[in-house]
């Protein structure tokens, strides 16, 4: 019996294991559409000045505001490549946790077949226990019936 509670204990922590992590691969999840959206909105930002830029270059823009464009363009551009950074290192962290919940899951799989196993087990020595008991009762009969009879 205190093999079978061991194994419980095992099986039910293995599975608030495997939903802990549930969780966080959900906010993970999460992180990546707002780092997605956020990537997409900057990139439309990108796009949008791009073509304010062209105009305002045919338009005939000064020096000084050229130069404006170009750094402000810079400095969105280093945005862009940070958010496509911070949007590849959450797709990894989702990969990593996939993985721990694989593995979290495995390991569940292999308690509940051992738990299967334990509680298998267990129902075989109950069962040869009656078989014994039924036993022993019917040699008993016999030995009763040989003695009246």
């Amino acid at each position: 019996m205190n093999r079978k509670k061991t194994v419980d204990k095992l099986v039910d922590w293995s599975e608030e294991r495997m939903q802990a992590i549930a969780v966080q691969l959900a906010d993970a999840q999460r992180r990546i559409d707002a780092a997605n959206t956020k990537l997409e909105l900057l990139q439309s930002y990108a796009k949008e000045y791009q073509e304010r830029l062209d105009q305002a270059l045919k338009e005939g823009l000064s020096g000084a505001g050229s130069r404006t464009y170009l750094a402000f363009m810079g400095q969105l551009g280093r945005a862009i490549l940070s958010q496509d950074s911070a949007l590849s290192e959450h797709r990894r962290q989702v990969g990593v946790l996939r993985e721990r919940w694989m593995a979290a899951r495995k390991r569940k799989l292999a308690y509940e077949t051992l738990q299967v196993r334990l509680e298998t087990e267990q129902q075989c020595r109950a069962l040869a226990d009656l078989q014994r008991k039924m036993d022993d009762y019917a040699q008993r009969a016999r030995k009763t019936a040989l003695r009246i009879g």
